[in-house]
């Protein structure tokens, strides 16, 4: 059984059962709500559902330290190739298989500027995820979005390709 653990915010760890750590959206430093540092989280994956500094904070050094691949948005990610990190752009609508499982893009309602540490700043498109796991467990992380009709989409669905 994957193992999820809140962080606080939007922050979560996903540990698959074949030991694959997936974090989504590392908010380590900045939230009150923590209780750890990003130098506590591992990592072979982060999931980056938009720019907003609360979401996106400890992204870069929990990827440069992990070697963990970035998948986010195509903006996102490709701002954080440009950094020299791995990374897997991705389209709302759109999914990949990786060797965890499947992850596909939905739609968000939410402002989705980057804010990096440093003032560095940029629009891109904010989503929630659909992982689908090998063995079958399903999660849906949204975001920030707004309650939006298409969540009723996800309810019951026995795959999400």
């Amino acid at each position: 059984m994957a193992k999820v653990t809140f962080h606080g915010h939007a922050t979560c760890s996903l540990e698959t059962d074949e030991g694959t750590r997936l974090v989504i959206d590392p908010f380590f430093g900045d939230n009150p709500a923590c209780d750890v540092s990003v130098e506590d989280v591992e990592a072979d994956y982060i999931l980056i559902t938009h720019g907003h500094f609360d979401h996106i904070a400890d992204a870069i050094p929990l990827a440069e330290r992990t070697g963990a691949t970035i998948i986010a948005t195509y903006e996102v990610a490709t701002f954080m190739e440009g950094k020299g990190l791995q990374s897997s752009p991705q389209h709302i609508g759109g999914g990949v298989t990786y060797p965890f499982g499947y992850v596909k893009l939905t739609p968000a309602l939410h402002g989705g500027v980057v804010q990096l540490p440093g003032g560095e700043a940029f629009t891109s498109l904010p989503a929630g995820f659909l992982i689908n796991l090998n063995g079958g467990q399903r999660f849906h992380h949204a975001g920030d979005t707004g309650l939006i009709t298409d969540m009723q989409l996800l309810r019951g669905r026995s795959t999400w390709r």
